[in-house]
């Protein structure tokens, strides 16, 4: 709360990493902080250690730790804990150790430690050896007066090391393992509970990339790199137009955007544009999970208990925020649309926007034109409205393209409706649709990507000439197959089919 952390607080932090972080990089860290909280009145600044911990691009390398100061309160003792000298054995490495110890000769040490080093020098399986270090540690702890650290499970520190090494370990297994994690957060609706790096390429002219140490050629940047500051990133949205802007969702909850400020699109109130993120004060106090952007509009979810609440602002000329149509103009900060729903999805696109709720009801508002609300109509909407479907359905994702739209039922069954002329619909004609239609899709599908940031072929709906034709949609199924319609103009469709061979249907 105060932007600093004292030794306990900075204790009980990293005692949860002990799964994942050796003990020596957790207590170099420690040391870290009681070292810089001398001239800080027993405080460290949050920021002066994340900066030291990582650089801009990745983790630093951790020095070795210097058993020999622990830090100005001798190691962070726990209340009423003795004050140690002594290093825990996990510290030391075969590199820290004497010739004579490495010959298993007597040193200071207590005799049973010597014996058990002796045993894990002599020592023939991995299993001893893992036997001989648990009592290495154990009796060294013994030697010492401290009681020997527990785990939950009753496991010591060093049976945690053992039995961690006995186990594969590789790259692979480790990427399997977060996959699953996050597979398995993604099923329950939840979010994941820490982020990441936050990487952004492209065109960087108003501060899109939200860095400008790397630009290349300038003002763009050629290739993935790091935005600084932005480590625990879980969700990213990147706003239309020629000049774009981005916006990112951190996992404690704050709302983070950066670049071109059309129509007061940042929620940062009447500012031109801005080149490195910046947190939405609007909705500070505020847990956001979820954010989208369109070409002149965002919007937010908010965590607020077993609810949610739906925030818009930009551009309402079309009624894509959803506030009425006495709302005029822009809205340059966070306002919170009157909708009763529990919300799970959110999407925003060329002057339209889409929400999902809980119960697998769709809502939309904006923009009607070529019929992508959904409503039967070609007409705006200045409020949420629901798209009814002729059948029981209920929502599970939803995706935006800028001339028409996509849901996929929990059920795995596609929908699609708004313009429909270059076969993007899927459903087998060039017709266009005001309300949704299923599409015959030949296995469940997963996940929907419609085209966006597309106004038409130049401004009009029939293909011409330089290479801008019209839209193509991509459905990702269940099994892992890739299904694609619409224009396949220079491979778009990703088949090496006749023009229209695939035209107008899932293929």
């Amino acid at each position: 709360e105060d932007g600093a952390i004292d030794a306990k607080e900075m204790h009980k932090l990293f005692s949860s990493l002990s799964e994942t972080m050796s003990e020596a990089a957790v207590r170099t860290i420690i040391n870290k902080a009681a070292s810089t909280s001398e001239s800080n009145e027993g405080k460290t600044d949050i920021d002066e250690l994340v900066d030291w911990i990582f650089d801009g691009s990745g983790k630093v390398e951790l020095p070795p730790c210097d058993e020999t100061n622990p830090g100005p309160d001798g190691g962070f003792k726990n209340d009423g804990e003795e004050e140690e000298d002594e290093a825990d054995p996990e510290q030391e490495s075969d590199e820290g150790k004497s010739d004579d110890e490495e010959k298993g000769k007597p040193t200071e040490a207590s005799a049973p430690e010597v014996e058990a080093e002796t045993g894990t020098a002599g020592g023939g399986g991995g299993e001893e050896e893992a036997g001989a270090g648990a009592g290495a540690g154990a009796a060294k702890n013994a030697s010492s007066g401290r009681p020997e650290p527990e785990s939950e499970s009753g496991k010591t520190a060093p049976d945690r090391k053992a039995e961690a090494a006995s186990k594969e370990d590789s790259p692979q297994a480790e990427r399997e393992k977060a996959n699953t994690a996050l597979s398995a957060r993604a099923a329950d609706g939840g979010i994941p509970a820490s982020g990441g790096q936050l990487f952004t390429w492209g065109r960087g002219s108003d501060g899109q990339l939200g860095q400008d140490k790397m630009v290349h050629p300038k003002p763009n940047c050629a290739m993935p790199y790091p935005v600084p500051n932005m480590r625990n990133a879980i969700q990213v949205a990147c706003g239309g137009g020629q000049q774009g802007c981005t916006a990112v969702v951190t996992s404690d909850g704050a709302l983070y955007t950066f670049g071109n400020n059309f129509h007061g699109r940042l929620g940062l109130g009447e500012s031109g544009n801005v080149r490195t993120p910046t947190r939405v004060a609007k909705l500070d106090g505020k847990f956001v999970f979820a954010t989208a952007c369109g070409s002149d509009h965002m919007g937010a979810l908010v965590r607020v208990g077993e609810s949610t609440e739906l925030y818009m602002w930009g551009n309402s000329t079309h009624g894509q925020l959803g506030l009425g149509a006495s709302t005029k103009g822009d809205v340059t900060t966070p306002t919170l649309v009157p909708l009763q729903e529990t919300l799970k999805a959110l999407d925003c696109e060329d002057h339209y926007t889409a929400v999902v709720t809980e119960q697998g009801r769709l809502f939309t508002w904006g923009a009607g034109v070529h019929g992508r609300l959904g409503l039967g109509d070609d007409k705006n909407r200045y409020v949420p409205t629901e798209v009814k479907f002729e059948v029981d359905v209920k929502v599970a994702s939803v995706s935006l393209g800028s001339l028409y739209m996509g849901v996929i039922s929990t059920e795995g069954s596609l929908f699609m409706w708004g313009y429909g002329g270059h076969g993007n619909l899927g459903t087998g004609t060039r017709k266009s649709s005001s309300a949704p239609l299923e599409v015959a899709m030949p296995e469940k599908a997963a996940q929907l990507a419609c085209t966006r940031g597309q106004e038409g072929c130049k401004g009009g709906l029939n293909p011409k000439g330089g290479g801008q034709e019209g839209p193509h949609t991509i459905v990702l199924a269940e099994s892992g197959s890739l299904y694609t319609m619409g224009t396949c103009h220079k491979g778009l469709l990703c088949n090496l089919g006749s023009k229209d061979g695939a035209f107008g249907k899932p293929w």
